[in-house]
């Protein structure tokens, strides 16, 4: 052999091992997609689509509740904040004496119910 085969087959090895290189690469990642390392293990989580007639039941109010529970309203939470404020001031404005401009006037007598001076300053009494 002369030395210029010897070059030439030197440089048919080095680009032979070139190209097994790019071939081991693209397989190394090739089988990482195809097979990726192993996640952490977790529960299954299990779900199901309802039937139809399982949907007509839940838009109707079905449930696993006692009849009790839905009877009976939680304490609090059928009045709102508007309706509490409401029965608070109604609590604390109750009249301790009656009107004396309602029905309990007697016939021909004046009320003190109606327009006066100290209400609409105004107006003069007489």
């Amino acid at each position: 052999m002369n030395e210029q085969r010897e070059e030439r087959l030197v440089l048919a090895f080095e680009a032979i091992g070139i190209a097994l290189r790019g071939i081991h690469d693209t397989l190394e990642r090739q089988l990482a997609k195809q097979f990726p390392e192993p996640k952490e293990w977790r529960e299954a989580a299990y779900s199901r689509i309802l039937t139809e007639e399982e949907r007509i039941r839940e838009d109707q109010g079905a449930s696993e509740e006692p009849i009790e529970e839905w009877l009976t309203l939680p304490e609090g939470e059928w009045i709102g904040r508007r309706e509490r404020e409401f029965l608070a001031g109604a609590q604390t404005a109750a009249p301790s004496e009656p009107d004396s401009s309602g029905a309990e006037t007697a016939e021909g007598e004046a009320g003190t119910g109606g327009k006066s001076a100290p209400d609409y300053p105004d107006v003069q009494a007489g």
